[in-house]
Order: structure tokens, then C-alpha cells, then sequence
């Protein structure tokens, strides 16, 4: 069939970009006490002051002079790191006296587990009473005022502390009982339909403050170690399709105390004599611990981001971000380590676009005929501006080497051997991905007057280098690991070849492609505070296509292609991990990841020259019409004989 055609310049090459499908929440939900309380106290009495309204917190102020509102708690800190706004207290008398909307933090300074148990779900649980009892305000615990907990929502629980400061815990046997409350409390909220917790253990009571002038503080760390230890034995009981993510706050300020400069804290040369990190706080004007001389309020050098405390027992702004962001490095890895089967199927479908680009440029061999062929590309990838946690850019390099053998005047077949060498950063956190592997691929196509069906098998291995850097505080971490990969594609193609009176051609064509990828699970090489330990995770997708393609007749000329994907079949990739620092009681989480975006486009321009030595070279750009800013360039060259 001959058609009047133009030369085509715009083309496409097959990608995939991505869409942020992380560990969405819908809220943020918190029970506990002062430590992370959002400010249910009034901060003061005069209703004039700017501090007023946003309540006291048991933490340092803000300000140059420290009279400011109160530095926000780690669960505040928390919900906007997740994208989930401000965390207000859920029974803030001021907030109630000026008709705002009561917020999500149950939390209330003073608690024993006893009254965050009611806070749960109990009428009339939810009290922020003053030091002589008069309750400033009551309302029903969570699960009075909502029966059925929103399962979307990320639940927040710590307590025990003023267990032991009452006198509440005495012995082993009370020690075991506080943490069953706790317990109680978590199951009440699976049994409502709640469905991740994030459950923060109780920090060493001996090793603050407080502890320097209280003889049964100081001598309290067994019965820390029962408490934690019965917490963690209760919490493995529950149904399990509550996902527990427990913080190990002990291990994280120990690791903080062994090196505190790292973490942007004094160091122990810095100190008054007789002084250090974990015996003096920032504000001990009421008694409950000794103030620093050389960091503390009332000193002219006053720095509370030199500290770990801020009173006898609560952590400092600096170190309340550093609890945060322990927290929020779990919600993030599932998003990062997700990527690495994405941009897997990516370089696979790279590579599938260049082996179809050969079998086309190999049309005009003859029966019996041989042809090698060598291209290299170089890749680069910058993902969209939506991504929850894991903005991403790559450079990757490809190298392919192959043979096509014309077997009849209707069958070519061919076989290549690809190279693969991919580096993933991480914008937001820094984190670094490496992937290096060879994929083999056998493909073939079968002509029958203006049509050709066209297709091929993948499958390729790779050795994935990962560290996955994560803040806390001022701090930077490096998680360093290792793991293999593997790669399995298909694809499926028809076209049509229409051929204008000058001999170019015109190729509609429609196609599938399958791209599967799969991670073995790993652990991260250190045991720390925020260490993970990976099952082994995997994504597939099918993907149609309709494009359009273009070559010129002659010994050279343009080449073009240009189609639009739509993915048939696309699903987050489900990461599961658990925590290294709870070694077998660690709960196994699952989060999603990431998924191809709805549609998108891609586009080759070309350029292709035949010697009269049998010699074929040609060299394209491609460009991808997507959210992500994609593009690459490849050349090749080709012998037949």
C-alpha cells in the first residue's frame, strides 16, 4: 500500500513514572501523657497573652528570650511531617472557651496508664484537671464519641512514666500490670477497627534529671526493663491485624549520649564539673532537677539545643525532633525501598524499547543473513514534585549487545545481552540506591503482508547497594545494605507497515508489555535505634500501548516514534520490614509504596546512516511526556554480513 506521507520528528520511548501511594493517614491520634501532650493546659492565666490559646507543653519555650509559646512535642512534630497538618489537643479548655475544634490528642500531662486507659474508652475518660483536682474540663474518651476507630487514622500511644513518679509501680509484679493497661488500651482500639499504633516505650526513668535527687527514680531501671518487657509480651498477643510499630527510645538516647555532638548536644568538655548530658536540665526552677550552669535558663549562655532535658524528666525542642523524626524514618522506608522495583521494570522497559528499535532497523536484511549490534544509552530522571516522601533522580547507563539472523524472508529472530548500571537519589533525604545487573532477552518477528507481529522475553539479575539516609534532629544516618534483584518481562506487539510512494514508512502499532520485579528481603548491616530488616518484596504490571512510528527510505535518514501508555494492571508495592532493635518481637509492617501514574507518553526523534561496508549507525533522543522530567539519549551501531 503506498500513502503520501511526511517525515515524522517526534517520537516516544516507553517509561513509567510514579505517584506517591505511601503509608497515607487520615489522622493522627495520640494517648499518653505530658510527653506528648499538644497543649491541653491553659499556658498561664491571661487570656491577652499570645501564648494563651496555644496551651502549655512540657517542653522549653520558643523566643529569644525564651517567654514565647511553648516548643511543639514530638507527636505534634510528627503529624506534619506524615502531611497531616497541626496536632491540637483533644480537651483543651481554652480551645473549648473560643469555640475551636477540639483536636486529636488525647495525651494529657500527669497521666498514670490508668487514666489514658479511661482517656480510651471510658465516658467522661478524657480529663485536664488542675494541681489541687479542679477539672478544668471533661469530655468521653475516644471510643465513647467513636465507637468504630477509623482504620485510616495512625494511632499514638506511650505512657508508665508517672506510674513510677505517683508510686503507682513498686515491684515487679505492678510494674507488669502499668505496662497491661497500656496493652488493654491497644487492644480496645484494634477491637474498634483501628489498624497501625505506634507505641513508644517507656524511657529510662533512671537516667534523667529527676533521678539525681529521688533515690527510688535512680534505682527504678529493672523495673523499666519489666515494664518495656511486658509491654512488648502483651502487645504481641493482640489480633494481628493491628500493625505495632514500637519506638525504642532507650536505645535512641543512649546512642545520643554516646555521642552527643554528632547530634548537635554538648559534649561532656563543655560541662561545668560535675556536670553532664543526662544530670542537669535546661529549667529547674520548680525543683525538679538541677539547672545547668552553663546552658540553663537563667544563665547568660542559656542554649536549651545544648541539652537533652528541658526539666527534670522532658526532653528539649532539639531532642523532641530527634524522637520525631525516629518515628518518622519507618513511614518513609517503605516509600524509598519501593522504588527500587520501579525503577527495575523502568530499566526493563528500556531495554525492551531498544531491542524492538533493532528488529525494526533490521528490516531490510536478507534470508541467512547475520547482523551484531552494540547501542548504549545514557538515562536521567527526575520524579515529580508530588511525591510524599521520595522525590527521586537517577542516571543510568545501558549497554546492549546482540545479534539479529534473518532465519526466512518472514522470520528474524535475535538474542542480546544487556548491561545495566542505575544510581537513585533521594532529594529529601539524600538517600542513595544503586543498581547494576545484566538481563538477557530473546525476541523475534514474523511478517505477513503489511503487518508484523513482534515479540520478546526478558530476564535479568542485579546486586542493589542501599543506604538509606534519615534525619534525626541535626543528625544524619546512613542505614547501609545490600541485597539482590531479579527482572522478568514480555512484551507483545503488531504493526502495520505502510509504505509511501518515496518508500518511507508508517508503523501504527498497538502492544503489551509485562514488567515484573522482585527484591530479596535484607537487613541494614548496623543494629541501631532505627535499623530495618526487609522481606522480600516484588511488583508487576501489565501495560498497553498505541503508538505510531515513522522511518525514512535510504541510506539515511529520520527515525520517529510516538505512542501513548496506559497501564492495565498497576498496584503500590507492598514493603514489609521489621525492626532490628526489638530482634523476634518485632512486629512485621507492611506500608505501600509506590505505583505508575494513570497514562503517559513517549516520544523517539532519530537519526540513522548505512555504509556501503555493511555498516548501520544511528543515534535518538527520547523524551517522556509525563509528571516526571525524563529524557535519554542512545546511539548504536550495527555490522552485517
Amino acid at each position: 500500500m503506498s500513502l503520501p506521507l511526511k517525515p515524522l520528528v517526534v517520537g516516544l520511548l516507553l517509561s513509567c513514572s510514579w505517584q506517591a501511594q505511601s503509608a497515607d493517614f487520615s489522622h493522627l491520634i495520640v494517648f499518653g501523657d505530658s510527653l506528648s501532650d499538644a497543649g491541653q493546659f491553659p499556658d498561664g492565666t491571661d487570656r491577652s497573652d499570645p501564648n494563651f490559646l496555644s496551651g502549655k507543653r512540657f517542653t522549653n519555650r520558643t523566643g529569644a528570650d525564651f517567654s514565647g509559646p511553648y516548643a511543639e512535642v514530638a507527636t505534634q512534630r510528627l503529624a506534619r511531617q506524615l502531611g497531616l497538618g497541626d496536632l491540637f489537643p483533644s480537651t483543651s479548655p481554652v480551645r473549648q472557651a473560643v469555640g475551636l475544634e477540639d483536636g486529636t490528642d488525647y495525651a494529657t500531662g500527669g497521666y498514670t496508664t490508668a487514666q489514658i486507659l479511661r482517656s480510651i474508652r471510658e465516658p467522661g475518660g478524657s480529663v485536664v484537671a488542675a494541681p489541687d483536682g479542679t477539672i478544668l474540663r471533661q469530655r468521653d474518651g475516644y471510643l465513647v464519641s467513636s465507637p468504630k476507630a477509623d482504620p485510616d487514622a495512625l494511632y499514638y500511644l506511650n505512657g508508665g512514666g508517672n506510674d513510677f513518679f505517683n508510686g503507682v509501680i513498686t515491684g515487679v509484679n505492678s510494674a507488669q500490670e502499668s505496662a497491661g493497661r497500656l496493652v488493654l488500651g491497644a487492644k480496645a482500639l484494634a477491637d474498634a477497627g483501628a489498624e497501625t499504633l505506634v507505641v513508644s516505650d517507656l524511657p529510662d526513668v533512671s537516667q534523667t534529671p529527676a533521678a539525681a535527687g529521688s533515690p527510688a527514680l535512680a534505682a527504678a531501671k529493672p523495673l523499666v526493663q519489666v515494664f518495656n518487657a511486658a509491654l512488648g509480651q502483651g502487645l504481641a498477643t493482640l489480633n494481628p491485624r493491628l500493625q505495632i510499630l514500637r519506638l525504642d527510645t532507650n536505645r535512641l538516647f543512649d546512642e545520643v549520649k554516646a555521642d552527643p555532638a554528632r547530634f548537635g548536644f554538648a559534649t561532656p568538655d563543655m560541662f561545668s564539673a560535675g556536670e553532664q548530658l543526662g544530670n542537669v536540665c535546661f529549667d529547674g526552677r520548680d525543683g525538679s532537677c538541677q539547672t545547668s550552669t552553663d546552658f540553663g535558663v537563667t544563665q547568660a549562655t542559656a542554649d536549651p539545643d545544648q541539652l537533652l532535658f528541658y526539666d527534670g524528666v522532658h526532653p528539649t525542642a532539639r531532642a523532641q525532633q530527634v524522637l520525631a523524626d525516629q518515628a518518622y524514618s519507618f513511614f518513609t522506608a517503605s516509600d524509598e525501598l519501593s522504588l527500587l522495583t520501579y525503577f527495575n521494570q523502568q530499566i526493563l522497559s528500556h531495554d525492551q524499547g531498544a531491542l524492538y528499535d533493532e528488529l525494526e532497523m533490521g528490516r531490510s536484511l536478507s534470508t541467512g543473513d547475520w547482523q551484531l549490534f552494540a547501542r548504549g544509552a545514557k538515562q536521567t530522571v527526575n520524579t515529580g514534585d508530588g511525591y510524599a516522601n521520595a522525590r527521586a533522580e537517577s542516571d543510568d547507563d545501558h549497554l546492549m549487545i546482540g545479534a539479529l539472523y534473518q532465519y526466512s524472508d518472514t522470520v528474524t529472530l535475535t538474542a542480546a545481552l544487556s548491561h545495566q548500571n542505575a544510581d537513585l537519589d533521594l532529594k529529601n533525604s539524600g538517600s542513595d540506591y544503586d543498581i547494576e545487573g545484566q538481563t538477557l532477552h530473546l525476541g523475534g518477528q514474523y511478517r505477513w503482508s503489511i503487518f508484523a507481529l513482534e515479540g520478546q522475553l526478558n530476564y535479568g539479575q542485579q546486586d542493589v547497594d542501599s543506604a538509606r539516609r534519615l534525619a534525626l534532629g541535626v543528625s544524619r544516618r546512613t542505614e547501609t545494605g545490600s541485597t539482590d534483584a531479579e527482572s522478568l518481562g514480555a512484551a507483545l506487539r503488531i504493526k502495520m507497515n505502510l509504505v509511501s510512494d518515496q518508500g518511507d514508512r508508517l508503523m501504527p502499532y498497538v502492544g503489551v508489555k509485562y514488567l515484573k520485579s522482585r527484591v530479596d528481603g535484607f537487613k541494614e548491616d548496623q543494629l541501631t535505634s532505627t535499623s530495618l530488616d526487609y522481606e522480600d518484596f516484588d511488583n508487576e504490571a501489565w501495560l498497553g500501548e498505541v503508538g505510531l512510528g515513522f522511518r525514512q527510505s535510504g541510506q539515511h535518514g529520520v527515525i520517529a516514534d510516538i505512542a501513548w501508555l496506559k497501564p492495565l494492571q498497576r498496584e503500590a508495592t507492598d514493603v514489609s520490614f521489621s525492626q532490628q532493635s526489638y530482634g523476634g518481637q518485632a512486629d512485621t509492617l507492611t506500608f505501600g509504596g509506590y505505583k505508575m501514574e494513570d497514562e503517559s507518553v513517549r516520544g523517539q526523534l532519530g537519526y540513522f546512516v548505512n555504509l556501503s561496508s555493511g555498516v548501520r549507525l544511528n543515534a535518538a533522543y527520547h523524551y517522556w511526556f509525563a509528571d516526571d522530567d525524563q529524557s535519554s539519549v542512545s546511539v548504536s551501531a550495527a555490522l552485517t554480513f
